[in-house]
This record gives structure tokens, C-alpha cells and sequence, in this order.
């Protein structure tokens, strides 16, 4: 039977738990459709101030917690406050103490809700870079992730991420916190670099290269001189990450001898837009290439070049009689990007 809208709607407003109830009646289809439709302009007013509420008195019921005999209930705490991201900046202390707790799904946790808690968290540096040095390599990973997020807050951090480059487990994870602190991790651009050498980190240190921007384009310019395929690979796609500035590299990289620099560096190109516009001559060549799938590259960056690669055209005509028809149906459509955008 339907509840009356006005008697659903006090109890909405009057109850304890004002968004359960509205769930409740939902799931039991309490109400009729008309009912839902009303109400739903009330529930999203109140459902702000409800949430603020009950984040208030849950924080002091969450650092309690983390002192909890039971194991069970410390880990769901700290996880609870990770929730709560930079609103839990208040229960840090209470966080730095749980990060000596001895059982490892609160210590994962916590480390956790202090990564989540961000900059803010900044009081929990040192114990956390003494965590880069547990025996655990789980936590060590998971203390070099929450670095990343917390930021490059004290002058500590950032030497020590480099450090930790070099274990085998946090290693991935040390890269990847680095290429989150943009260019003020120039610092350990000449690591990330070496790094690129490690086959286990090499994807990763190349992507942390990239997210660094320009300050890491003389690193990568000079990576791209490595005998290794694979690293000159991982290279030219962090260079596309690099942007407009990296055109010169990547349009140098189309003359690569192995088909697959010549493919990424033709698909980071193609990325980049009219930013390109720069590589068009490279891009012309290779629409010759003996390998298909850098002509098929090709003539999908020169394509998404548009009008400034207008020059090729001649060029994607001819393309238009590949044997491959990957290549004939990329050239087209370039032919229609060029033309129609003009």
C-alpha cells in the first residue's frame, strides 16, 4: 500500500537517518513513482547537510577506534578516515601512531588514509620514510604510493623516493609517486633515466619522465640514443606525453631503423593534433614506409594534423593505392579531415 507523500516526507525530514529511510522506502517500493519524483529535489537539498553531520561525529568515533583491541575494527577505522580524505587531517597524529601497529592490514590501511589525506598528511613524513625501509615489501610499496599523494612536502622525500627506485618491489611504485610531483621532481630525472634501463621499471620510469614535461626532454632526447629498441620505445611514448615541445625528437624518431619507434612516434604525433604541424615532411615520407602499420600511422596523424598538413596531400593520394586497405582507408579519411577543415 502507498504511504501518503506527507506523512513520508515528516519522517524523511524528522528521522535519525533520514537518507537510509528514503533508500528503504525505494527498495520497497514504498512509494509510487510520482511520490520519487517529488521527493528527490528534498533528498538532494538534504543529503549535503546530512553528510556533514555525520562526518563530525564520526571522525573522533574513527581515531578512537584505531585503539581498539581487536585488529578487525583498528583496519576498518583507519579505513574509514582514508574515506574522509583531507576532511581526516584532524586524526593525522592518531594515523603516525597506527603506522606501528603489528598487524599488517591496519598498517596498509593507514598508510593509506594518509596518502588519501594528501598534503595535508605532511606530519606523517618521517615515520612513513622510515616505511620505505620495512621488511615487508608490500609495505614499502604502499608507503612509496602514499608518498605521491602526500607530495613533495618536506626536502626528504624526494631523495628518498629516488633511493627506492632501486627495490625490486617499491621500485614501480617510487617511479610512478616521482611522475606525480611534475616538474618539481627534477631532481631525479638523471635516476629516472638510468631506471629506464631496468627492464622491470622501465615503463614506469619512462611514463614518470613524461609526466614531468619539458624539464625531462633533454633525458629523453638523449634516451633515444640507446641501442635497446624497447627503450627507445618506452622513450618516444613518454615523449609523447611531453607535448608540443617534444615535436622535434618524435618527428626525428620517424627515421628510426626499428618499425615500431617509427609506429609510436607516428601515434604520439598523431596525439598531439595540429601541435604537430612541425613533423608533416617526417609524416610524408613515412607514408612510404615498408612497414603497414607506420603508414597507417602516418596518414592518421597527418589527418589529424588537418589544414597544416595540406602540403601531403599529393602524397595521400597516392596512398589511396596502397595494396593494404588499412593504409588506402587511413589515407582517405586524412584526404576529408584536410580538405573539409580548410
Amino acid at each position: 500500500m502507498a504511504v501518503d507523500i506527507w506523512d513520508a516526507s515528516v519522517r524523511f525530514f524528522s528521522g535519525p537517518r533520514p537518507t537510509v529511510y528514503l533508500l528503504e522506502c525505494l527498495l520497497r517500493e514504498v512509494f509510487f513513482m510520482r511520490s520519487a519524483v517529488l521527493l528527490t529535489p528534498l533528498y538532494l537539498f538534504w543529503l549535503p547537510l546530512t553528510v556533514s553531520g555525520q562526518e563530525d561525529k564520526t571522525l573522533p568515533i574513527l581515531v578512537q577506534q584505531l585503539k581498539d583491541k581487536d585488529a578487525e575494527t583498528r583496519a576498518r577505522a583507519a579505513r574509514g578516515l582514508g574515506s574522509l580524505g583531507a576532511e581526516a587531517k584532524s586524526a593525522v597524529p592518531a594515523l603516525v601512531e597506527a603506522l606501528k601497529d603489528d598487524n599488517f592490514d591496519v598498517r596498509s590501511y593507514t598508510i593509506d588514509a594518509l596518502g588519501r589525506i594528501g598534503p595535508e598528511a605532511k606530519a606523517a613524513v618521517p615515520a612513513m620514510l622510515a616505511l620505505l625501509k620495512d621488511k615487508d615489501g608490500k609495505i614499502r610499496s604502499f608507503t612509496a604510493a602514499a608518498l605521491g599523494q602526500i607530495g613533495p612536502v618536506t626536502k626528504e622525500v624526494l631523495p628518498a623516493l629516488v633511493e627506492a627506485l632501486k627495490d625490486a618491489e617499491a621500485g614501480p611504485y617510487a617511479a610512478n609517486a616521482l611522475g606525480r610531483f611534475g616538474a618539481q621532481a627534477k631532481e631525479a630525472i638523471p635516476a629516472l633515466a638510468a631506471t629506464l634501463r631496468n627492464d622491470r621499471l622501465r615503463q614506469f620510469a619512462g611514463h614518470s619522465l613524461g609526466k614531468l614535461g619539458s624539464v625531462a626532454l633533454p633525458a629523453l632526447t638523449e634516451a633515444m640514443k640507446e641501442k635497446d629498441e624497447d627503450i627507445r620505445i618506452d622513450v618516444v611514448v613518454a615523449l609523447g606525453m611531453v607535448g608540443k615541445e617534444a615535436v622535434p625528437a618524435l618527428t626525428e624518431a620517424t627515421k628510426d631503423s626499428a618499425a615500431d619507434v617509427r609506429f609510436h612516434a607516428a601515434s604520439a604525433l598523431a596525439k598531439l593534433g595540429p601541435d604537430a604541424k612541425g613533423a608533416v615532411a617526417a609524416l610524408t615520407l613515412i607514408l612510404t614506409d615498408k612497414d603497414a602499420s607506420v603508414r597507417v600511422r602516418a596518414a592518421q596523424a597527418l589527418g589529424q594534423i588537418g589544414p597544416d598538413a595540406s602540403s601531403a596531400v599529393q602524397a595521400l593520394t597516392a596512398a589511396q593505392r596502397d595494396p593494404v586497405e588499412d593504409v588506402r582507408q587511413a589515407a582517405m579519411v586524412a584526404l576529408e579531415r584536410i580538405r573539409v577543415n580548410k
